[in-house]
């Protein structure tokens, strides 16, 4: 109505008329803007999912290569020993060598051990060499466990 009849006037009709028009927009605006939050948050919580997954994957793959360098220690620790072992047995065959020739069946039951253990080291060490550590799949053999727990 007009200001001489107590109404609002021009300004208050455009107000009134702007505020019919701006609240039917805004609760179309507030439901489009919820619903691409409530998409929004769906994705999230999938990529949560997803995160876990691929943080639970990597902690079992570091798990796996802490157990993959152990093994691979022993393995190393283990030829330290026997090539420690066998170094001084080499050089006593050497001097078994140059002292009593080339005929075993001549050697004194001393130099006899000597050459005995040398080669039982040698084959030691070969079958260790000889042993796969991973499968082709990356994860350690059985048969590395096996032959690492028999010559321990």
């Amino acid at each position: 109505g007009s200001l001489a009849a107590g109404g609002l006037g021009i300004a208050g009709g455009t107000a009134v008329l702007g505020s019919l028009v701006a609240g039917p927009a805004l609760l179309v605006m507030g439901a489009i803007v919820g619903a691409k939050a409530n998409k929004d948050l769906e994705a999230a919580k999938a990529n949560a999912v997803q995160a876990s997954e691929i943080c639970a994957q990597l902690e079992s793959g570091a798990l796996q290569c802490v157990s993959i360098r152990r093994r691979t220690y022993m393995f190393y620790s283990l030829l330290a020993r026997l090539e420690a072992f066998l170094t001084p047995l080499l050089f006593k065959m050497d001097e078994i060598l140059k002292n009593e020739g080339l005929d075993y069946s001549k050697y004194s039951t001393e130099s006899k051990k000597v050459i005995s253990s040398a080669a039982s080291t040698t084959i030691t060490i070969k079958s260790i060499l000889d042993t796969a550590i991973l499968t082709e799949e990356g994860e350690l053999t059985e048969d590395s466990k096996i032959l690492l727990d028999k010559i321990q």
